[in-house]
């Protein structure tokens, strides 16, 4: 099976999951936190109804400046209703499925860089292998940088952390390079 095929795949099974739960977002509720240090609402049903779109800017763009010295360029739509929401949701996971089907795998295994005001904080093959967000739970703290085997789930890999904040593989080579900053 091809990378994109993959990818693509994985939005036709998200997407109608996160549509199911934009659905339910209550109209007024933007604001409310369920606690004074937690996210605003709306802004994290506004996050789950765009986010399919970072998967065309991995695949538009060679790199992403999510701190830029000059401040953000990016504005986010304040979406306030379900429908809104939905909609946003539809257009992001459209145009990710857009950009995936434009491009190849090969691609998809060009460099791609991760910045912070300019400084490199992660680079690797734009959509192949991020050894990042689900898998860094398993990331270690023991010295040896293994989990033991107790922690692990039936039939997983070993891990190791990279840069002290990411797990890959053990027996897989780093794909990121985490940069200090």
């Amino acid at each position: 099976m091809k990378l994109t095929e993959l990818l693509i795949g994985e939005l036709d099974r998200e997407v109608p999951r996160s549509r199911r739960v934009l659905v339910e977002v209550p109209a007024g509720k933007y604001d409310w936190k369920p606690h004074d240090k937690s996210m605003i609402f709306g802004y994290l049903a506004n996050m789950v109804a765009t986010m399919p779109a970072w998967v065309a800017m991995g695949v538009k763009l060679n790199e992403l400046d999510v701190a830029p010295a000059s401040g953000s360029a990016m504005s986010q739509e304040k979406l306030e209703t379900s429908d809104a929401l939905v909609k946003a949701l539809d257009k992001s996971a459209a145009d990710a499925r857009a950009a995936l089907s434009g491009t190849t795998d090969d691609f998809l295994m060009t460099p791609w860089k991760l910045l912070a005001r300019g400084q490199v904080v992660m680079e690797t093959p734009a959509l192949g292998n991020d050894p990042g967000h689900d898998q860094s739970l398993g990331a270690s703290p023991r010295p040896d940088d293994r989990l033991p085997a107790p922690a692990r789930r039936q039939g997983a890999v070993d891990l190791r952390s990279v840069g002290g904040r990411q797990a890959v593989s053990a027996d897989q080579p780093t794909i990121a390079i985490i940069a200090s900053t």
